[in-house]
């Protein structure tokens, strides 16, 4: 039976190898940010915690891979005429609560924009820890020109991970880039040539946080979202406590067990492991070229 666009299940979940897999799968409005998407996925995120094996989440968008807009901007209020202050502040505040609860997540989030990105779409993937994308994606926040705010994060998170004057002009005149400008930029982690090198990419880096320690990654995640906010100073006098609380968790005993005997300690699976196919007893992702997997 046709259960229909209405019926359709927002978010595609899956879960495998400590790798939780969120694709939009809204095709009838081009995969944008609708409610029903931004509730999925709010859900989907907290409870990936209840994982104690996740090891990163990956944020997809079905069809060709291309993030639409906020479309739930039009589904408070269907006759955009009738909007008011208060239908604004709740726009910015469903954004800002699921894209707060994205960058604290324990785990790297990893997005993936094959085709790019636009307005809500994008803002939402500047709250990711990696993204990804290929030179032919295209980016844009075009809220200038519609009379709107950036208020998801493409203004306070985007103008700091771009060059400024990049970023003033990008912003201000609500201009589309390509994928190859916004890697450039600093918009974007990485761009490829192609959807398989893309998605390789994006397996290596799953394939590599198996052999991170999850407490250490937590921990680094965690400070590293606070240098964007306080002065080193108060960084590094943080680093003490942060160091011995990593190292309280044991976990560089099994890494550096598994070390001395040639190996490298797979987190995920808690065993130790011959090393990748590099000569190093670590994974190494500087070893694997764009489009290729990690060979075991």
């Amino acid at each position: 039976m046709n259960r229909g666009p209405e019926r359709r299940a927002a978010v595609l979940i899956d879960y495998a190898d400590g790798v939780l897999t969120l694709t939009k799968n809204n095709p009838d409005t081009g995969y944008g940010m609708t409610c029903a998407v931004l509730d999925a996925m709010e859900d989907a995120l907290l409870h990936a915690g209840d994982r104690e094996d996740l090891r990163a989440v990956v944020i997809d968008a079905g069809g060709d891979g291309f993030h639409e807009a906020a479309v739930m901007v039009f589904e408070l209020k269907p006759d955009y005429h009738d909007m008011d202050r208060e239908d604004t502040r709740e726009i910015v505040r469903r954004g800002q609560s699921l894209g707060e609860l994205i960058s604290s997540l324990p785990v790297p989030v990893i997005g993936l924009a094959a085709a790019g990105a636009r307005g809500g779409g994008l803002e939402m993937m500047t709250r990711v820890d990696m993204l990804y994308c290929t030179d032919a994606a295209l980016f844009c926040l075009p809220e200038v020109q519609l009379g709107f705010y950036p208020g998801w994060g493409g203004l306070q998170h985007g103008a700091r991970m771009m060059q400024w004057r990049r970023a003033q002009e990008f912003i201000l005149l609500g201009e589309e880039i390509d994928g190859r400008e916004a890697e450039r930029a600093g918009l974007v982690t990485r761009s490829f040539g192609s959807v398989e090198d893309m998605r390789a990419r994006a397996a290596a880096v799953c394939k590599r946080l198996q052999y991170c320690s999850p407490h250490a990654v937590a921990r680094v995640k965690a400070e590293l979202r606070k240098v964007w906010r306080e002065a080193v100073e108060v960084g590094e006098k943080r680093d003490y406590e942060s160091h011995a609380e990593v190292m309280e968790t044991r976990d560089f005993v099994k890494a550096m067990d598994a070390l001395q005997k040639g190996r490298a300690w797979n987190y995920l699976k808690r065993v130790d492991e011959p090393p990748l196919a590099t000569g190093r007893a670590f994974p190494q992702l500087e070893g694997v070229t764009a489009g290729a997997a990690p060979v075991e």
